[in-house]
Order: structure tokens, then sequence, then C-alpha cells
């Protein structure tokens, strides 16, 4: 969509206002002639019949307007919008004003008329103009909103994902420190048996020394002169 400024439109049309000129007949002080249609009594189809009926004056708006679109078409191929209205707007009222050039007693009333539906067409065209740079600032935000959603898209998947990893960071060290744990669980039962084993053996030689102890004083009492005595 083209966003011209009413500077650009106006330059453009003044550029195009100079390639084209008023036609010599309404400059003519007989131009009230024109409006009467001609007749012909030649054989003639009715389109060609028709065409010759039709005022002079009639017939030279038409070619003035139609040359002012053309010219138009050629300056404003590459504008759209307000631009391409506002030229071709401005474009039909030079023909009007053409056809006011040809009256001189209506001419006042005629420009009265034409000065308040142009105060419209303006209005309209402003409307245009300011719904042109609307609809223009409208999309600028709209694409700003669609790259701060992305970008707060992209960021919250970026946390998520840095998240995820310091979750799983976690989780990996909290499993090693439960595998330790269960090593060093593992490695005191272990311990803690291989100790009861040892107690358990120390027992045993601590009954059989005590009943190595008991056999030896036994035998030694028996030995001894007061055993001897007794008998």
């Amino acid at each position: 969509m083209c966003a011209c400024s009413p500077q650009k439109v106006s330059d453009a049309a003044t550029d195009y206002e100079s390639k084209t000129s008023l036609p010599g007949l309404f400059k003519l002080r007989n131009g009230l002639q024109s409006l009467r249609p001609t007749y012909s009594e030649d054989v003639r189809s009715p389109h060609e019949e028709d065409q010759l009926r039709q005022p002079k004056l009639l017939q030279s708006l038409e070619a003035f307007l139609d040359e002012r679109l053309a010219v138009v078409d050629r300056v404003g191929s590459n504008s759209k919008g307000y631009a391409a209205a506002k030229m071709r707007t401005d474009a039909h009222q030079q023909v009007f004003d053409a056809f006011l050039h040809s009256f001189t007693t209506y001419r006042s009333l005629l420009t009265r008329i034409k000065n308040e539906y142009d105060r419209s067409l303006d209005d309209a065209l402003r409307s245009v103009f300011d719904n042109v740079h609307m609809q223009a600032e409208l999309t600028t935000a709209q694409e700003q909103l669609d790259m701060t959603i992305r970008n707060a898209q992209q960021g919250a998947m970026e946390d998520a994902a840095d998240a995820r990893r310091e979750i799983q960071d976690e989780v990996e060290q909290q499993e090693a420190l439960a595998r330790e744990a269960e090593a060093s669980i593992e490695s005191a039962q272990e311990e803690t048996s291989a100790i009861r084993a040892e107690i358990a053996r120390l027992r045993e030689e601590e009954a059989e020394l005590a009943k190595a102890n008991h056999l030896a004083q036994q035998q030694l009492f028996q030995q001894s002169s007061f055993a001897s005595s007794l008998q």
C-alpha cells in the first residue's frame, strides 16, 4: 500500500497538468454553439448517428477527460491508494472546471455547487489519506507485536531449555550422590559383617583359651604337693 504525502501527490498532479492544455473549444466566444447536437442526412449506423448527434462540447469534454486519465495512468502507474485516487479526482475536477468555463450566466452558481462538492471530496480524500497512514501504522504495530511475541516465545523456549538443563544436571548430581551413598552403605555393611565375624571368632578363641586355661589349672593342681598329700 502506498502511503504518499499530500505534497508528493500535488507534485505528481502538477506534473501531468503541465502535459495537457485546455482544449481550444473552451476558449471560443461562441462556445455555446458547441452545446447543440449536430445532425447529418447521410445514411449511417445508429451508433455513428448517436455519436454525430453529440454536442461538440460533450465530445471535447470526453476527449479531454480521456486524455487526462491517460496521463494519470502514465504518471501514477506506480501509485496506489490515496495518490491514485487524488490524481483521478483532480482529473475529473479539471474537466468539470473546463465545463464551467463554457458558461457565463450560470458560472457563479455552478462554481458554488462545485466548491461545495470539492470540499466534501477533499474531506473524503483526507480521510482516505488518514486511513492509509493509519493502516500503515497498524501494519507496523502488528509487525512489531508479532516480532515481540516471537522474541518472547523464543526467550521463553530458551529459558525453559536452560531450566530443563539445570534440572537435569541437578538430577544427575543427586543420582550420583545417591549411588555414592548406596556404595558407602554397602561398604559399611560389609565392614560391619567382617567385624561381627571377627568378634565371633575372637569369642570362640576366648572360650577355647578359657577352657584350656581351666584344664591347665586342673593339671597343675593335680601335680602339686597339696594334691599328693590329700591322697
